[in-house]
């Protein structure tokens, strides 16, 4: 399981909210314009990515960016809240 925090800053109300829906529906919101998400492939951020440029497209103003956090950099995070960086989730196998 990879983790990336990805960030955006959109100018419009409509996409912003259109941005944050899709983000919302693959991570966790950490922050107004900022979420940690949990993907097992590459290809899965590759594909997020894509999904939100194709929304998008029309807009100007747009900003997303991704950043991969290692396990080594999850350790290592703080917030100055206390709160933690998310874990990654529990995986069972029955």
């Amino acid at each position: 399981m990879k983790t990336y925090i990805i960030g955006y800053d959109v100018s419009g109300d409509r996409a912003r909210r259109r941005t944050a829906r899709t983000l919302e529906a693959h991570g966790t919101r950490v922050q107004r314009s900022v979420f940690e998400v949990h993907l097992r492939h590459d290809t899965q951020l590759h594909e997020l990515l894509e999904r939100l440029r194709q929304e998008l497209a029309e807009e100007e103003g747009v900003d997303i960016r991704a950043w991969r956090l290692t396990e080594q950099g999850r350790r290592q995070s703080v917030s100055l809240s206390g709160e933690p960086v998310s874990p990654l989730p529990a995986i069972i196998i029955l």
